[in-house]
């Protein structure tokens, strides 16, 4: 069981070059999560989430536009396993 509160920021990239955008997915001790939207690169968010320890740093080989298809899916991954 998870002790601490984790994140999971996924980048998107095309054609080896990070989209000016990102999501990240905070995830509490008790599995509880949130996902947020960002409107530039991981590396230049400004949020209380970017200071929390992050498990892995995934990149999303996808146009950013498919973003928030990733993210339903996650959220939709979830839910059926609830």
């Amino acid at each position: 069981m998870q002790t601490q509160e984790i994140t999971f920021p996924i980048t998107f990239t095309h054609e080896h070059k990070e989209a000016a955008g990102c999501a990240i997915i905070h995830v509490q001790p008790d599995g509880q999560y949130e996902i947020k939207s960002f409107d530039t690169k991981y590396a230049n968010v400004e949020d209380p989430w970017r200071k929390i320890y992050h498990a892995a740093l995934y990149d999303c080989d996808e146009d950013l536009d498919g973003r928030e298809s990733l993210i339903q899916a996650i959220n939709d991954g979830v839910t059926a396993q609830s």
